[in-house]
């Protein structure tokens, strides 16, 4: 009688661990899937004087938005044909919501310029990236 209490007692003891292994484990946050940033344009030809949205994601090793990230993204504009760019961008600074976000540049002289994106805060880093964007030139 005592040997089927003590096995009754180790079954009940492993299931019992198992259940709060099981638990623990779907408690803990998941790792964000995350590697890098991008950011695309719907033409990297911009007409002048018009406002062209530019998307920016947080993406996995297959190219799958992280929908988990909400991180703080600063956007840089480098001129190419300039000492300093004479494009603008709107905001330079955003917050990615579900893993995307959107900015605005515009310029009022031809030129072509860089646009580079850097992670600054959230769950981990991600890899920076640029845009090369012809503004004033070429189609439009």
């Amino acid at each position: 009688m005592n040997k089927l209490r003590s096995r009754t007692f180790v079954v009940f003891v492993i299931i019992l661990v198992t259940a709060l292994v099981i638990i623990s484990i779907s408690l803990v946050p998941q790792d964000s899937q995350a590697t890098k940033l991008i950011v695309v344009s719907s033409t990297t030809f911009i007409p002048l004087d018009k406002p062209v949205k530019l998307t920016i994601k947080a993406i996995d090793y297959e190219g799958h938005i992280d929908a988990t990230r909400d991180d703080i993204i600063e956007l840089y504009l480098t001129s190419v044909s300039y000492d300093k760019p004479m494009a603008k961008l709107n905001p330079r600074r955003i917050q990615l919501i579900n893993g995307t976000g959107s900015a605005y540049i515009e310029g009022k002289v031809a030129e072509v310029v860089d646009v580079t994106i850097h992670w600054k805060e959230g769950i981990s880093p991600l890899v920076s990236s640029k845009l090369h964007l012809f503004i004033g030139i070429g189609e439009e």
